[in-house]
């Protein structure tokens, strides 16, 4: 909504349920399209709370990535950022072949609801911009330093694993046990 973004850090698991029962009681999404870009921003500008060497992951479907200079501009501060990507395999890491069927879509603009036929080749081509986007935001997140963790699944047991995986991976990468 309108209302002035906001950091409270937690202090216990109950702050985590307190803050989203009393602040995300909004079923509709309606941030602005530079809604990351923004909260990046406003994180740098909340830096204080958060101490040197805290691990800021950032959870986003990365739809609207950030500008190099926000990355950066953030990127200075003494944290460690984990970018998690959070995007459907089948809708926004790729694009099935829906042809000759009608999908509906919410209109990003007025977010109404829209029924689309597209026929093979727009479904190819949204295939190939979703696929490319995916592979020049990892790619992106890499050149910057940063070891992405890519989610595409709501299974408790495979988000565990990849979480698991890049703390292994973290681990050796900085000489730990």
């Amino acid at each position: 909504g309108d209302a002035e973004p906001f950091w409270r850090p937690p202090h216990s698991q109950q702050d985590f349920w307190l803050v989203k029962e009393s602040h995300l009681i909004w079923p509709e999404y309606r941030a602005p399209r530079d809604n990351l870009t923004l909260a990046f921003v406003h994180l740098v500008s909340a830096r204080r709370s958060l101490p040197p060497g805290s691990f800021v992951f950032i959870l986003s479907d990365f739809l609207n990535a950030p500008a190099p200079e926000v990355w950066e501009a953030t990127l200075e501060q003494p944290w460690e950022v984990v970018p998690v990507v959070i995007q459907d395999p089948t809708w926004e890491q790729s694009f099935p072949p829906v042809t000759s069927i009608v999908v509906p879509f919410v209109d990003p603009g007025t977010g109404r609801l829209r029924a689309i036929r597209l026929n093979r080749r727009d479904a190819e081509r949204q295939r190939r911009e979703n696929e490319g986007r995916l592979e020049r935001l990892l790619g992106d997140l890499l050149g910057f330093g940063l070891d992405p963790v890519l989610l595409s699944t709501t299974d408790r047991n495979e988000i565990h694993s990849r979480f698991m995986t890049w703390s292994d991976l973290r681990r050796h990468a900085v000489g730990g046990p």
